[in-house]
Order: C-alpha cells, then sequence, then structure tokens
C-alpha cells in the first residue's frame, strides 16, 4: 500500500517548518541518482519558513476559505492593474515542487485556457509507486505544498460559489510547473532523499527555457556559483527569459553560510527578490548584497494551499514568497509589452520600484519595494536616475529626488485570525511594502470582492 507524501515531511511539520532543511550535505543528484544520498557541498535552500502544518485550521476538511481581500492586491489595485494586463497567454515556469493540480484555484479556466498546463518532474519515478501524490511526470504533483503556493501567488484563479478572495497577482497567467524537489525531510532509513539539488535544479531551470515559458521563477538559492547553474541560467537568459530567484535568507541556509551573493540570483540577466515584512520593512534575515534587485511582500502570503483551498504562509519574511510576485508582474509586463522582452521587462520592475532617493539602490532592498501598476504605467526614459535603461549607459549627473511621505502601517490582515484562534494557521496574507503602498493605497478605496475582467 502507497503512503502519502505528506509523510515525507511530517518531522518538520510537526516543528512548524516544511522546507527549511536545505542545508544538510549530499551530492548535487541526477535524476537517475536523486534517491543515493553521497557528500557533496551545500545544497540549494528552499526560501521560505513557518508554513502550515496537518494539525492547523488550513488542513480542515473542505479547506479553508480567506473570505476577505488579500491585502497585498488591494493594496496594489488589482483591479486597476487587471484593466490593463492580467497575464494572458504568458507561460510563467515555477521551478519547485511541482504543484497539486487539485486545489480549486488551479482547476478553473480563464478566458485564456487552464492555468497549468504540463510541465515535468525530474524527481525518480518511483515515488509514484510508494507514495500518494509526490510524483507526476508533468510536475501536477506537489508532495512539500511550497510549489503550490508560489504558483498560486502568481496565478490563482478566482473560485466559483466560494467565499475564497485569494487571487494571483498575475491570474490569467499560465502556469508551467517543473518540480525539482519534494518533501525535505527523511523520516526512516528507506526515505527516498528529495532534498533540494543543484543539478535538478540547474536541470528544471533548462527544461524550462526549452519549453518557450516568459518567466521563469526560482524561490531557491545556494552559496556556490556551481557552473551547471550558470550555464542553464545563461541558456535561459540567451532565449530572451527572465529568470526570478530568491537572494536567500539565513532562516533556511546551511548552518555556517556567510550571507552575501547568492545563486541563482547573482548570476547575469536574472532579477535577484528578498522580502519585507507586513510593514515594509527588509527583515535582517535576509541575505543582503549586489545581487539584491527588488523587494516585495514575503510575510503573511494568502495563497493557495495544497490541494485544499487558501492559506496564510510565511511566519517570517521569507524570499520564497516575494519571487512569485515579482514574477508575477513581469507576467503582467509580457502581457502588454510582448516586444521590449526581459531585459526591459526587469528594468521597468526596478525603475518603478519605490525608494527614499530615486537614483540609489542599497543592499537590503535593491531599488526598492515592488509597483505593479508603475511599472505598467512609466515611461522608459534614458536619461531618468536609477538603473541604466538596456542598451544605454547609467545616468551620472543624477539627483536625489525622495519619494512621498511613507504611509501609515496596513491593517494587520491576522487581527481576526487572532480573535479567532485562527493564528495557528502560522502565516498570513503579504501585506504589500509599505513604500510600495504610497501610490496605490490612494487608488484602492473599494473593498468589495475582486473581479478579474474577461
Amino acid at each position: 500500500m502507497r503512503r502519502t507524501a505528506r509523510r515525507l515531511g511530517a518531522a518538520a511539520a510537526a516543528l512548524g517548518v516544511l522546507l527549511p532543511l536545505a542545508g544538510l550535505a549530499g551530492t548535487p543528484a541526477t535524476p537517475a541518482t536523486a534517491g543515493v544520498p553521497v557528500p557533496t557541498a551545500a545544497r540549494p535552500a528552499v526560501d521560505a519558513v513557518g508554513d502550515a502544518d496537518s494539525s492547523q485550521t488550513c488542513d480542515q476538511e473542505g479547506g479553508y476559505a480567506i473570505s476577505s481581500r488579500p491585502v497585498a492586491l488591494d493594496g496594489y489595485d488589482a483591479s486597476r492593474l487587471w484593466s490593463r494586463a492580467a497575464g494572458r497567454g504568458v507561460r510563467v515556469a515555477v521551478v519547485d515542487s511541482g504543484i497539486n493540480v487539485a486545489n480549486p484555484h488551479f482547476t478553473t479556466e480563464g478566458p485564456t485556457g487552464p492555468a497549468y498546463e504540463a510541465g515535468t518532474s525530474l524527481l525518480p519515478a518511483s515515488l509514484a509507486e510508494e507514495y500518494v501524490n509526490a510524483y507526476d511526470p508533468r510536475g501536477w504533483a506537489d508532495p512539500s505544498g511550497h510549489g503550490t503556493a508560489v504558483a498560486g501567488i502568481i496565478a490563482a484563479r478566482p473560485v466559483e460559489d466560494s467565499t475564497s478572495e485569494v487571487v494571483g497577482l498575475a491570474p490569467y497567467a499560465t502556469i508551467v510547473p517543473v518540480q525539482v524537489f519534494g518533501a525535505v525531510v527523511e523520516t526512516s532509513e528507506d526515505s527516498v532523499d528529495l532534498l533540494p539539488d543543484t543539478g535538478r535544479l540547474a536541470a528544471g531551470i533548462r527544461w524550462a527555457a526549452d519549453a518557450g515559458v516568459q518567466v521563469i521563477a526560482v524561490s531557491m538559492s545556494v552559496l556556490d556559483p556551481d557552473p551547471r547553474l550558470a550555464e542553464a541560467v545563461a541558456y535561459a537568459v540567451g532565449k530572451g527569459i527572465l529568470v526570478v530567484a530568491s537572494a536567500g535568507s539565513f532562516e533556511t541556509a546551511a548552518e555556517g553560510d556567510p550571507g552575501g551573493v547568492h545563486y541563482p540570483a547573482g548570476f547575469p540577466g536574472v532579477l535577484g527578490v528578498t522580502a519585507v515584512d507586513v510593514f515594509g520593512q527588509p527583515s535582517a534575515r535576509n541575505f543582503t548584497g549586489e545581487h539584491v534587485d527588488v523587494a516585495a511582500p514575503g510575510q503573511q502570503v494568502a495563497t493557495a494551499y495544497r490541494g485544499l483551498l487558501d492559506c496564510y504562509l510565511g511566519e517570517e519574511p521569507a524570499p520564497s514568497y516575494a519571487v512569485p510576485y515579482v514574477a508575477a508582474t513581469a507576467a503582467l509586463l509580457a502581457e502588454e509589452f510582448p516586444d521590449e522582452g526581459a531585459e526591459m521587462w526587469a528594468h521597468r520592475i526596478m525603475m518603478s520600484a519605490e525608494r527614499p532617493q530615486q537614483a540609489v539602490r542599497d543592499d537590503a532592498v535593491g531599488w526598492g519595494a515592488l509597483a505593479p501598476y508603475d511599472a505598467l504605467t512609466m515611461t522608459v526614459d534614458p536619461d531618468r536616475p536609477g538603473p541604466a535603461v538596456p542598451g544605454h549607459p547609467p545616468v551620472k549627473d543624477v539627483s536625489e529626488a525622495t519619494a512621498p511621505p511613507v504611509a501609515s502601517p496596513p491593517v494587520d490582515p491576522w487581527a481576526p485570525a487572532r480573535d479567532s484562534g485562527l493564528l495557528l494557521a502560522v502565516g498570513g496574507v503579504a501585506l504589500v511594502a509599505v513604500l510600495a503602498m504610497v501610490r496605490t493605497l490612494g487608488r484602492g478605496t473599494h473593498r468589495g470582492r475582486i473581479e478579474v475582467p474577461g
């Protein structure tokens, strides 16, 4: 009799941490040898902590519905954003743990068809014989729940006949799942090694590039600039694909990891993403460095949960959940400006980010807090202070124009959960960074149900 895939993660889930053990040693394995751990350097880290476990409200029968509008979508004024673009016709590869296609957010078709298509799995096919919902050759299984959560932030569809208000930032984009890891805990001597692995990660990025997607989301990071990973990223960038990757976090790194530049975020052509907390502040637990390009919400994120429905994820600011907000913004740009290409999409994201000084980036938040609507509506100007426009030199004679005053901190979306005991969900909706909300809070005053345009 096959065991459920969740058993693989039971030990970590009991501690309230589903995916943090990426610091364990083991040889970067090929798909054929993925179940044979042997000594090597540190593995990639899945940069999220504090996911829900099986004892929590999100696992209730029928699923837990988040019935209030996610604050991130309200802050980004999603309805106005979607009047311009909603990700139609754009394919986003999620190189992660696969997706659970039973989740209602992925079973609803939009005006451009299904929310997902056939991807791939680089895990051993033998998993299907032993574990339920751990392996599907198309990437349509997710033993950890991490990939499903990342995909939900990007492209969760509205669920009809449900009180759920969870919707992805690019709700009509199409997810292409590339499964490169599973649950990350070995619970017995006969457990299969499914930890994140540099070889599989590189192979997954290369597969996604060959699949012809426009955007690749990688919510993982590793200290070592492995040549296989560098080559895979260069291959994807050379095909005109925007790779969006985590800048990394001490919360999930190997013991002794010094922080600083991590990969693939540190490779040329990759947009490196860090996470901010519910007040728009960077976390001291996240890595800083020249590889950080932009910041996005990463704490208390409302997204799709396993094959059930919704959950609040990210007890601490996690780059894993910031990456998909940026990837979703890239999908919106790919729909609106299909001929501009990846370099210009990345430029729009960085240039439009909210920051105190227009001409100045820093190693903690890069060029500032993600501002999707401004990325869609800005005028590309080679003479504007900030990141250089592709093909143009940086502006040397810069002014240090300051941003508007910072808005008041947003309402804590966990307040009702605390009152009702739902805090057990361990996480919460990712609030928009305060700096990014300066312009958008004045736009999104209606708090009724979000309507995604057809």
